[in-house]
């Protein structure tokens, strides 16, 4: 079994937004493949995602030799969040047609990004060092 795909709309998490996250798995073995689970561990504190709308964990029935399964996750993004990189654990278990359980850890990754700032500091002729800002008449400046 692999994981083919992690895709999250939007690309880019927001601190207090919310963000939709599909993982994509192929079964390449030519067995079936029973009780596929998927979980994104989100309980480390240092996480600031919760699902909402749902668990944190799927799971499929069954998953046939070269068959595609689809997990969505709907994440909370904790209004505080620092921007970075932050990395999420993948627990991915699951049966073979004997019985024999198999069990996997994998890592993806969502990037919170912080609204970008934007100030613009000019200077005139009066004051050297000032701001200034446009108005609609001139510019109004100060030390």
């Amino acid at each position: 079994i692999a994981i083919t795909s992690v895709k999250a709309v939007p690309k880019e998490f927001a601190a207090g937004q919310n963000a939709a996250v599909t993982v994509e798995l192929s079964n390449l073995a030519n067995i079936s493949l029973k009780d596929v689970r998927l979980k994104l561990d989100l309980s480390s504190e240092k996480i600031p995602f919760a699902p909402i709308g749902g668990a944190s964990e799927m799971q499929v029935a069954v998953l046939g030799p070269g068959e595609k399964a689809s997990f969505s996750f709907e994440l909370a993004v904790d209004a505080s969040a620092s921007s970075g990189l932050y990395k999420i654990p993948l627990q991915l278990a699951y049966f073979d047609s004997l019985g024999k359980q198999y069990s996997r850890n994998d890592t993806t990754g969502f990037v919170v990004a912080s609204a970008p700032e934007l100030q613009v500091i000019a200077s005139s002729g009066e004051s050297p060092s000032g701001t200034c800002r446009a108005g609609p008449r001139r510019p109004a400046c100060w030390p």
